[in-house]
């Protein structure tokens, strides 16, 4: 798959299966994309957001999300309730409804997010609860997946310092909704044939996001990772064969 991020640069991602498959080795991958089938499955029973919300946050946890329990008490609080309602507003729908948002819409939204507090790590925080409820529009922001899809933050050389400033929020919901348009079709056709849990597809991108801008190196990869253009994964015993 070829995605044009900007008019300068493209993320080509080659072996996409062998790259999920790999992820879900991980433990905490693994479970997190469970939970990510059961919040879907709720979702579509008319469950509504706010309602899965207490689900999703420690949810997060289970890819390393830093928001600490008490941060989370304060998230469920009816003063953080309408900005959580906000949040849930806007980024319904699909990537182009989102992409067709106003300016004072996105502002809006920016806004909303900026209410759940500033500290280190919250954009990728928050980003890792709302990828749960809106996985089509919302990847996992850490440092990585920001540098690779807006460069908004300096290429990171631990995995997730917290870095990238909120702001990004909205720039990056709008790069990851631009490569959904071009690459969902692709995306679907890979969760058909992936088989280890149910993704979406806008959770396929973000997973292969996260590997090409950073998860690679739990791989034993550790070349220039810049655009996904390197790709043979070294063996590994009981390593799950390619699909």
């Amino acid at each position: 798959m070829e995605i044009q991020l900007d008019d300068d640069r493209t993320w080509v991602v080659t072996e996409a299966l062998r790259k999920l498959v790999s992820r879900a080795e991980l433990p905490g991958a693994y479970c997190y994309d469970r939970l990510a089938e059961k919040v879907h499955s709720l979702s579509q029973s008319g469950i509504t957001a706010y309602n899965l919300l207490p689900l999703c946050l420690p949810g997060s946890w289970l890819v390393n999300g830093k928001a600490p329990s008490p941060v989370f008490k304060t998230w469920l609080s009816e003063e953080m309730r309408p900005h959580w309602e906000v949040l849930f507003e806007l980024l319904s729908g699909s990537p182009t409804a989102v992409l067709q948002r106003s300016p004072a819409e996105k502002a809006r939204l920016q806004a909303a997010f900026d209410a759940l507090g500033d500290g280190r790590c919250h954009l990728s925080a928050v980003s890792k609860v709302l990828a749960l409820l809106f996985p089509e529009v919302v990847p996992l922001l850490e440092d990585g997946a920001v540098w690779l899809l807006t460069r908004g933050v300096e290429k990171p050389e631990v995995e997730d310092n917290g870095m990238a400033p909120p702001a990004q929020f909205v720039p990056c919901v709008e790069a990851f909704c631009r490569a959904m348009q071009q690459v969902a079709p692709s995306c679907e056709a890979l969760s058909h044939h992936y088989g280890v849990t149910q993704l979406t597809s806008g959770q396929v991108l973000d997973r292969l996001l996260w590997f090409d801008a950073w998860g690679h190196r739990h791989f034993g990869y550790r070349g220039e990772e810049s655009l996904g253009r390197y790709v043979t994964l070294p063996a590994r015993e009981g390593a799950p064969p390619p699909r």
